[in-house]
């Protein structure tokens, strides 16, 4: 979703209206964080993680779920809207070779 953003400015229906879309995804890793594994801003445990994927979270936590979303989605938007110009080349590369390759530089040496 931010990948369109940062290169349409604009998101696609794709992006945040289906189940398993990429939205949708994240939201479900911030209720498990927040409802589950008690990683939000208290420890607090409300639902196994399958209980949490079925209920309606407290006020609370719900609002934090969507803060999580948020500033998350903001902060990739950031990255990728700077690195506008790799997106696209890694984008290009997926389209034109139908996979995409990324090595990473090894810095420091291994003890």
């Amino acid at each position: 979703m931010a990948a369109e953003a940062a290169v349409f400015d604009d998101r696609s229906l794709g992006s945040g209206g289906l189940i398993g879309s990429d939205i949708e995804r994240a939201t479900a890793i911030a209720r498990r964080l927040v409802g589950a594994y008690g990683l939000g801003k208290a420890p607090v445990f409300y639902a196994s993680v399958e209980e949490v994927a079925g209920k309606t979270l407290p006020a609370g936590l719900d609002d934090e779920v969507t803060e999580i979303v948020r500033s998350q989605y903001e902060r990739v938007l950031a990255m990728l809207a700077h690195q506008r110009d790799r997106l696209l080349a890694l984008a290009g590369d997926a389209a034109a070779h139908g996979l995409v390759r990324i090595e990473r530089e090894v810095r420091g040496n291994a003890a």
